[in-house]
């Protein structure tokens, strides 16, 4: 069986999957593919629900750790 891919996007200028994570989408840097490297950059204006989302994503994630390494109630 087949492992997922992990997180990312594809390119839109070659297809290649690109290989991201949470704080880099939300670090506002610009990040490159690999396969043809093309700098992408997003626009935090047109991108900000998505942004939101992740953002929201994130601090649940986290509140989730906080609540597994304190254990059981």
């Amino acid at each position: 069986m087949a492992s997922p891919p992990s997180p990312g996007l594809p390119c839109p200028r070659c297809g290649h999957h690109i290989a991201t994570s949470l704080e880099l989408l939300l670090a506002n840097r610009p990040f490159y593919c690999s396969g043809c490297g093309l700098q992408i950059t997003l626009d935090r204006e047109k991108s900000k629900g998505a942004l939101d989302a992740l953002r929201t994503l994130r601090a649940g994630l986290e509140e989730a750790e906080e609540m597994r390494r304190r254990g059981p109630v």
